[in-house]
């Protein structure tokens, strides 16, 4: 038997860098410097794919057949638990034959010397090449799901445990060699060319475990099973193969694996811990019934999934045929029952939450008069008033979390605006249930306030003002009433205040002189009570901003511009000061009362013609957002740019400049219209574009340009009226549809 020689290399020679990832190198990506050259008889090795602490895998040219192959070979050889590992594999892989699993030419084991296996190589990459963070059509990951279902369920029938299906373990063959079911450039792969590969932590089913350690987590943190995790199960069954495809098929739809965290050890508590995210939330456009399969997959407990891959395939085969699946989705009531199973000590907490959300009033009856009776009970029943005020807690903080992570890591995940509204809607409802049941708790009057301010914005910005001033209406009653429950109590202070001064600042219709001047005596007294109750509140510096605005809005710049700039200038001097004491995780908003500030002194400045004025201030504004690009980068912020944009565009083409006016301009229009695509159901987006193109005609009237259709003021006026019929408030488009009859109709132009 001839050893296996190392020589040197006489020249360096780089790595290759789309490295079939056969689990020897655990999916790393190699690009040092080979230095040895292995020679194995019979084959001519070309060059190293992967190497990992353990094994080297080469691609080869096998001499008798003249085929490409990888040789896998075990460079820790004295490690007897390791070559039993590497024999077993190959026992394994040999003894499977399906079209989408790799295959095994040889197996060869030297004399006091390093084994290896001569493999199927696959010069497509893997899954994990073709995803790198982004997601593919959810009709491919099925399809593609399915396969890889059947090739499982060939080696569980086999009796064979995978133990570490992810994406970089399933391999993409050469399609030269493989029938393609798909046109070219349809898809990046076919379903024929798919290989599972890496059976390096694969066992027997229901085999003596002894490679294994009690106790020990084999596997990729985000795609274990979370009985692997735990180590708990000494003998897992098809169910930890048909987590891990769960995790691949989330991550196909979604373009990003089920749990992630830049700690794995935080991966696997909450793979172990908590519920995945739903792949709609992420991706909206995946059917519903995909994501009932997908999260069937991800149970925690195996029983709750498909009991076999074949299973998985048939439901997933019923889905692309438009056909009823046999899955269905988990209901409200089970997720419950899975959480209190993984918390049982929080019970107290989910016996009140299944309260709220069934919406039972005879059970929040009967809450409400136990704790009336705890209340009154003797010295006995302390404890059980204790238990009973730390369960009301517990689950305010549970809303408090749930609203506040979809509120901020959906707000700039485009299509989640929907998801935002309805959160807002329910946790109005929830809040507005937990005050019933404890009007007196000033922690449940602020989380009522909060959500009814919330709930007010959302339908706004959905369009339905009927429903936003009904909120506010009850929000109005709710602080009346608490105004003399809680006497100066901050928050509810500042929250009247600042409803006060928007009834004053928009008016309802049909408001009479003598009721405004009625609610700006309130007003000025809600202010004055402020600033003797409260002087350094940080909530009071954004409604001081407003107060200012208001002010300022009663002036023209036209007929009284000293006293209408020292206002405006009076309110960016606040605004500033208000950014300055803010906190980190308060200057998004401070940052916008500053910009706001800018443009309405930018915007007084050009109506009366001073536009190197206006210029400044937009420049201004602008490099406040420059000041920290984190929170410019934020879509409300993104859409205070392209404001500012058009108007620094429109007064540098006042000056003379209409090319560089009308290229600024420009910037403005292309940041709206991304906004836009990622975000079409916001109007304030849509109102902002027809600004924009309104703009873009005045400097083409200033040109002596025509206009392009969609900027005629026809076309202009056409989509004020549609955002109108909308739902958008029409005094808020007053002075947009001033400015186009400024324009020359089409009509003139014809004439001319």
């Amino acid at each position: 038997m001839n050893r296996l020689v190392q020589s040197t290399y006489t020249e360096s020679e780089t790595l290759e860098q789309n490295c079939v990832q056969c689990g020897v190198c655990r999916g790393r990506q190699v690009n040092q410097v080979v230095e040895t050259k292995t020679v194995i008889p019979g084959y001519e090795l070309l060059n190293v794919l992967g190497r990992g602490g353990t094994g080297r895998v080469y691609k080869a040219r096998d001499l008798k057949l003249g085929r490409t192959v990888a040789i896998k070979l075990l460079i820790d050889f004295d490690d007897p638990e390791q070559v039993a590992r590497f024999e077993e594999e190959a026992r394994v892989v040999a003894n499977l034959t399906h079209p989408n699993i790799v295959r095994l030419f040889e197996f060869g084991k030297p004399a006091d010397d390093a084994p290896y296996c001569v493999m199927e190589y696959a010069s497509g990459g893997s899954l994990a090449d073709v995803l790198r963070g982004n997601p593919i059509h959810w009709q491919l990951a099925a399809n593609t799901v399915r396969t890889l279902a059947r090739a499982l369920q060939a080696a569980h029938s086999a009796g064979i445990l995978h133990r570490d299906i992810k994406p970089g373990n399933v391999l993409i063959a050469d399609e030269e060699d493989t029938p393609s079911e798909v046109t070219p450039g349809s898809d990046p792969f076919s379903q024929t060319s798919l290989r599972i590969s890496d059976f390096g932590l694969a066992r027997r089913i229901q085999a003596p475990h002894h490679l294994t350690r009690t106790g020990q987590m084999l596997g990729t943190p985000g795609y274990t099973a979370p009985e692997q995790i735990s180590g708990m199960n000494s003998n897992p069954g098809p169910g930890a193969d048909i987590y891990s495809l769960g995790c691949v098929l989330f991550e196909l739809i979604t373009g990003r694996p089920p749990f992630m965290s830049a700690d794995p050890f935080d991966v696997m508590i909450r793979s172990m811990s908590d519920d995945p995210p739903t792949p709609r939330s992420l991706q909206p456009s995946i059917p519903a019934d995909l994501q009932t399969i997908c999260l069937k997959c991800l149970a925690k407990s195996p029983s709750r999934r498909y009991l076999t891959a074949g299973d998985l395939a048939d439901d997933l085969e019923r889905l692309l045929a438009g056909r009823p699946i046999l899955a269905r989705p988990v209901s409200k009531y089970e997720k419950l029952a899975k959480w209190v199973s993984r918390n049982p000590w929080k019970s107290a907490v989910l016996g009140l939450l299944v309260v709220l959300t069934t919406g039972s009033i005879a059970g929040m009856l009967a809450l409400q008069s136990a704790y009336a009776a705890t209340l009154a009970a003797n010295d006995k029943l302390t404890l059980a008033v204790q238990e009973s005020d730390q369960s009301f807690r517990l689950t305010q903080d549970a809303l408090d979390r749930v609203v506040n992570r979809v509120r901020n890591d959906l707000y700039e995940v485009p299509q989640a605006t929907g998801l935002m509204h309805q959160t807002a809607i329910e946790s109005a409802e929830l809040n507005r249930k937990l005050y019933e049941m404890r009007p007196h708790d000033l922690r449940a009057a602020h989380n009522l306030i909060d959500a009814f301010e919330q709930l007010a914005t959302a339908e706004w910005v959905f369009g339905d003002v009927g429903k936003s001033v009904r909120v506010t209406e009850e929000l109005e009653s709710l602080l009346n009433n608490l105004v003399t429950q809680h006497n100066n109590d901050e928050r509810i202070d500042v929250a009247r205040a600042k409803l006060l001064l928007e009834k004053v600042q928009f008016p309802a219709d049909g408001m009479t002189l003598e009721q405004k001047q009625q609610i700006e005596t309130e007003v000025t007294a809600a202010f004055q009570h402020l600033e003797d109750v409260h002087p350094e509140s940080l909530l009071v510096g954004p409604l001081r901003i407003q107060e200012a605005q208001y002010q300022m809005n009663k002036l023209s710049p036209a007929k009284d511009g000293d006293a209408f700039f020292r206002e405006g200038k009076r309110r960016l001097d606040l605004a500033i000061r208000n950014f300055e004491l803010q906190p980190l995780a308060a200057r998004s908003e401070a940052t916008s009362w500053v910009i706001m500030a800018c443009i309405a002194l930018a915007d007084g400045y050009s109506a009366t013609g001073q536009y190197e004025q206006a210029a400044e201030y937009f420049q201004r504004g602008i490099q406040q957002l420059d000041l920290s690009p984190e929170i410019g980068a934020e879509r409300n912020h993104q859409q205070q740019r392209a404001t500012m944009l058009a108007g620094l565009g429109l007064a540098v083409a006042h000056t003379g400049s209409t090319v560089e006016g009308s290229a600024t301009v420009q910037q403005g229009l292309s940041l709206i219209r991304k906004l836009i695509e990622q975000f079409p159901e916001d109007q304030e987006y849509l109102r902002t574009q027809l600004t924009v193109l309104l703009t873009l005609a005045e400097i083409d009237q200033l040109s002596g340009t025509e206009s392009p259709p969609e900027r005629t003021a026809s076309a202009i006026l056409e989509g004020l009226n549609g955002l109108e019929a909308a739902g958008y408030p029409p005094q808020l488009l007053v002075k947009l549809r001033t400015r186009v009859g400024q324009l020359p109709s089409e009509q003139a132009k014809d004439k001319e």
